[in-house]
């Protein structure tokens, strides 16, 4: 008789994002008020930022993981070890949603 397959972990997500009429939410039930802390994009460096806190000061910042193929994603981690935002080579790899919603800098003028 053949065994059943272990099912994979549960994953908890501890925040998630929705996107909705233009604004992004931590929750879904949250609303609007609570805002995504921030999405920017350089166009002329044709790179993104997604911010997972709400400041990131000069120096909090001391460690990067590069991930993804290509290195295309930079994790930048504080001291403790948590994750504070992810760098994005490459503007069109961001979620057009995200995109959509993202502060544009750098404008070469």
């Amino acid at each position: 008789m053949a065994s059943t397959p272990t099912p994979p972990p549960t994953v908890t997500i501890l925040k998630a994002w929705c996107i909705s009429g233009g604004a992004c939410t931590r929750s879904p039930a949250a609303g609007c008020d609570d805002a995504l802390t921030r999405v920017t994009y350089d166009a002329v460096a044709d790179m993104g930022y997604i911010y997972l806190v709400d400041e990131i000061e000069p120096g909090q910042a001391v460690r990067q993981v590069i991930a993804g193929e290509d290195e295309v994603f930079v994790l930048d981690l504080d001291v403790r070890g948590r994750l504070l935002g992810v760098e994005v080579s490459g503007v069109g790899r961001l979620h057009p949603d995200l995109l959509a919603v993202a502060e544009q800098i750098g404008t070469g003028e």
